[in-house]
């Protein structure tokens, strides 16, 4: 594929997502070599299979709500559901990664004619977001690989807990790359109930994972290639979600740290950077590098 322009940047790669029930496919820029945050991961393409066999069967978690995305980067998973009839969508992410995310919103405006409102919000986990995502506001909050990072459950923890009520549904899906990042779910656990409700085993079972030669399950995109097991999590809130003041006492705890905490913190970075660089030199799977002939050569049936 010929690079992705955009008003502030160009983006050295688009790849396509086609959806499973509708002669529709997602342009999806990414910009691997920018960082993390600028490319789709494997557990947003297993989130988004499993959210278009919901749909199909009836009553799933989309049509007609208001979704949060967290986490967006690409922002392919939240662009999904507002093509599956999300009344709302918001993707969101920190600044940096932004620019990619509000590229491919534009970039798939015109073909998402659901009616949909999708909007980008700037979001730092652990800081107060009240006022920019109130509570309520949200039927469905999803996200994708949001607990690779050790050091950064509490942050999500604490975003989640400004945001969710009652009734709000949280779906994540979750790359397995090694059994320490599962400890989310002990920091999680105090507030929500966590199931796991499918893996890509289970959608490969039923038909909802395709593979062709096409394109590794009707998608162009890179992390297509990543061979790690991924779970779906649904999470409810247990009880009432924290009072106002509680969530401020929260919040000030978490920005209370000390240069000795802040210096751990980047030292645990720089360690789960190097395990990813590793994890991808180890790849059997055939390359694929942004922008390169092998994937300009890939089409979607």
């Amino acid at each position: 594929m010929a690079g992705c322009g955009c008003l502030s940047r160009p983006f050295p790669s688009c790849g396509y997502f086609k959806c499973a029930r509708a002669p529709l496919r997602l342009a999806i820029a990414e910009d691997a070599p920018a960082g993390i945050g600028f490319r789709v991961w494997r557990a947003a393409l297993i989130l988004c299979r499993y959210l278009e066999q919901e749909e199909s069967v009836g009553g799933g978690p989309v049509r007609g709500r208001s979704v949060l995305e967290l986490g967006s980067g690409a922002g392919l998973v939240g662009l999904l559901c507002a093509h599956l009839g999300a009344a709302a969508v918001t993707l969101s992410d920190q600044e940096t990664v932004l620019p990619i995310t509000r590229h491919n919103a534009e970039l798939n405006r015109p073909s998402l004619a659901t009616g949909a409102v999708v909007r980008v919000q700037e979001v730092h986990w652990g800081r107060d977001v009240r006022r920019v995502l109130p509570r309520g506001s949200f039927d469905l909050i999803v996200g994708s690989d949001l607990t690779f990072f050790e050091h950064l459950h509490r942050q999500l923890l604490l975003t989640l807990l400004q945001i969710i009520s009652e009734d709000t549904e949280v779906l994540l899906a979750h790359a397995r790359r090694k059994r320490e990042f599962d400890r989310w779910e002990a920091v999680f656990e105090p507030y929500f109930d966590i199931e796991a409700i499918s893996t890509d085993d289970e959608l490969r079972a039923s038909g909802a994972l395709k593979e062709s030669p096409e394109g590794v399950w009707g998608t162009t995109l890179c992390s297509a290639e990543e061979r790690v097991p991924v779970t779906i999590f649904r999470l409810r809130l247990r009880g009432l979600p924290p009072s106002h003041a509680e969530l401020s006492g929260l919040l000030g705890a978490e920005q209370d740290e000390s240069c000795e905490a802040i210096l751990t913190r980047l030292a645990l970075l720089e360690s789960d950077l190097d395990t990813i660089e590793a994890e991808g030199s180890e790849d059997p799977g055939p390359a694929c590098v942004p922008g390169s002939s092998a994937e300009r050569a890939q089409s979607v049936g």
